[in-house]
């Protein structure tokens, strides 16, 4: 990667096509990592994104169902595994990525959606059957408060197995997207909760990228053109 002299923040892949978020500085984000932290059991039940701090401050753990958004790989996908994107020169949590096990590759990804809202740093995802069996009852998360902790699991039901996990976004308050992976079959098979700090391309190599980060490449490139207006660095 490199930085165009005019700026020194729009960062380009070996093809010379710019990448979807500017701003970066020095050498950071040039060592992805896409590691498995964990597997959830899902047993067919759809998976539900939310506000982390629902899941691990919450006495009564009673969310309601509209609080989250709800991603169904299929009535007979039993897990899905967990992998942390991180960076080793930037290490932080740039998001999340879930995979059907034993999917097929991804060829497209989805356009961004809401996946949630925060106001305590944290998200998370479970399933469905372990909010409607649990509403009312006691959590087993404790009170998440190191948020340099970057991902917490537990298991909320009579079955053996992880069905839940907290997750530090370390960026406060705010909203954070989501994708979903969709292979040649047009089924469902990964999903990504993003950040938006890191160039998509970097951390999520395989398939075509959302049709978001490929506006914002070609805003970007229309920037660097003249098409488009720098306002303190950004491409507007």
């Amino acid at each position: 990667m490199k930085a165009v002299p005019f700026s020194e923040t729009v960062w380009f892949d070996a093809q010379g096509r710019p990448f979807d978020v500017t701003l970066l500085v020095g050498d950071r984000f040039t060592k992805p990592i896409a590691k498995v932290v964990g597997r959830l059991r899902i047993e067919g039940s759809p998976v539900m994104v939310g506000d982390g701090s629902t899941l691990s401050i919450a006495r009564d753990f009673a969310p309601r169902l509209d609080e989250f958004v709800e991603v169904a790989f299929g009535p007979n996908v039993n897990e899905v595994d967990v992998r942390l994107l991180t960076d080793e020169a930037q290490p932080q949590t740039n998001g999340f990525r879930l995979d059907m096990v034993g999917a097929s590759p991804v060829e497209r990804w989805g356009s961004f959606e809401l996946a949630y809202g925060t106001d305590g740093g944290s998200g998370g995802v479970t399933t469905k059957y372990v909010l409607e069996r649990n509403a009312g009852q006691p959590s087993n998360y404790e009170a998440m408060n190191d948020f340099d902790l970057d991902v917490q699991f537990a298991d909320n039901d009579e079955l053996s197995g992880l069905d839940s996990f907290v997750f530090a976004n370390g960026f406060g308050d705010g909203s954070f997207p989501m994708s979903r992976g969709i292979d040649a079959s047009g089924r469902l098979v990964a999903l990504v909760i993003w950040t938006g700090v890191q160039p998509w391309r970097i951390s999520v190599p395989d398939g075509t990228p959302p049709p978001d980060v490929s506006e914002r490449e070609q805003e970007v490139a229309d920037c660097l053109a003249g098409k488009r207006k720098l306002v303190n660095d950004l491409c507007w």
